[in-house]
C-alpha cells in the first residue's frame, strides 16, 4: 500500500474493496464474495452483511436478518410466447410478484454479540469454563479480513 498520498496522518485507506472467486468444490458450488467497507462517507442506515443467491438474499444487521426471495425470472421462451400472441391486450400477462420477506429480530434487551463474545472469554478465564470456540477457529475466521 502506498501511503505518499495521505497528507492527514491517516495509514489505512477510507476505501478498501476485496474480491475473491471460490472454485467449485464436492461441497459447495463455485461463487464469488465481494466485500467493502467506506470509512469516509459510511453507511446512512448503518452496517450490514448482505449475501446474494440465485433464490434471494439475506440481509444480516445489528438487531435483525432479513430474508429476501427474489422473483423468478421469465422462461426462456417469453418472447416467443409474445410473438405468438401478437401483443394482444388480452393475452394472460404475468405480473412480477413482490418479493416474499422473512424477518427475524433478536429479543427486546439482547445485548449483542460482542457482549455474548466477551462474557463467554471472561467465564473461560475466570471460572474454567470451556470455550465456545477454540483459538484456531478464531484465527480462521478472521483470516479474510487479516489479508486485506
Amino acid at each position: 500500500m502506498d501511503l505518499r498520498y495521505w497528507k492527514d496522518g491517516c495509514d489505512v485507506p477510507d476505501i478498501m474493496l476485496g474480491m475473491f472467486d471460490y472454485p467449485q468444490t464436492e461441497k459447495h458450488p463455485a461463487f464469488n464474495l465481494s466485500l467493502r467497507v467506506n470509512f469516509v462517507d459510511s453507511n446512512p442506515n448503518g452496517s450490514y452483511f448482505r449475501m446474494v443467491g440465485n433464490e434471494g438474499s439475506m440481509t444480516v444487521e445489528w438487531e435483525q436478518c432479513n430474508i429476501n426471495e427474489e422473483f423468478s425470472y421469465p422462461p426462456d421462451n417469453y418472447a416467443q410466447v409474445l410473438k405468438a400472441k401478437q401483443y394482444a391486450p388480452d393475452y394472460d400477462r404475468k405480473k412480477i410478484k413482490d418479493p416474499e420477506a422473512t424477518v427475524f429480530k433478536v429479543q427486546e434487551g439482547y445485548k449483542g454479540a460482542h457482549y455474548d463474545h466477551h462474557y463467554n472469554w471472561m467465564r473461560s478465564i475466570r471460572e474454567g469454563k470451556p470455550t465456545v470456540e477454540d483459538a484456531l477457529f478464531g484465527y480462521r475466521a478472521a483470516a479474510p479480513a487479516l489479508l486485506m
